[in-house]
């Protein structure tokens, strides 16, 4: 009969007790100092490297998250071919978000007019509409091209949807919070395209 068979034996014939407390005393033995500070050494050393992973993909995510806001009071006219035809007055909010160093554009925006049509009373026209735009961030003028769709609120028969397209500059001098924007957006309204408008605006942006 071997060493361990009769340690064995002679554990198993103690009380309970006395073996709960033999048992705990040989963990507390064998997790020595050493060990528990190697354990930590080792546990500090893979968070260390994982953070030396992570990091690098941190950064280059923050530099495809928005860097920049702008919201743009403008005001311009609008050239309509609704029930009939004519110009009118028009004011737009809009609300930009850059992406990817400035080159992607996300905007969130409503214009308004009311235009006189060949119907007994005159309807105010809303559009709200979000815009996807490709720019050039370079200098202080920084032009750009963009799509999107929206709704147009004010007719008598529902709410159509829209297509729109817009060609512009935004003017930013550098390190100032306020700046320009120029644009042309045409825009085609219903299913059928049966109705249309092409609007010319200017404004004011803020940082």
């Amino acid at each position: 009969m071997g060493r361990q068979q009769v340690l064995s034996g002679t554990y198993s014939l103690l009380p309970h007790s006395r073996q709960v407390a033999l048992t705990r005393s040989h963990f507390e033995t064998t997790r020595s100092p050493r060990t528990a500070g190697a354990a930590r050494r080792t546990a500090a050393t893979i968070v260390g490297v994982a953070l030396l992973l992570v990091t690098p993909s941190v950064v280059r995510a923050q530099k495809t998250l928005p860097v920049a806001n702008h919201i743009t009071v403008a005001t311009g006219v609008v050239q309509f071919d609704l029930s009939g035809s004519g110009t009118a007055p028009m004011v737009s909010l809009r609300d930009d978000l850059s992406f990817h160093r400035d080159v992607l554009v996300g905007e969130l925006g409503v214009g308004l007019f009311r235009p006189t049509e060949d119907l007994p009373t005159r309807s105010t026209y809303v559009i709200p509409e979000v815009q996807l735009q490709v720019q050039r961030p370079s200098g202080v003028v920084h032009p750009y091209i963009g799509a999107g769709v929206g709704v147009v609120y004010g007719f008598q028969q529902g709410h159509p949807a829209t297509l729109s397209a817009s060609i512009g500059a935004r003017v930013l001098p550098l390190g100032s919070r306020v700046g320009g924007r120029v644009e042309f957006r045409v825009r085609e309204i219903g299913r059928h395209a049966s109705a249309s408008t092409a609007e010319w605006t200017a404004g004011l942006s803020i940082r």
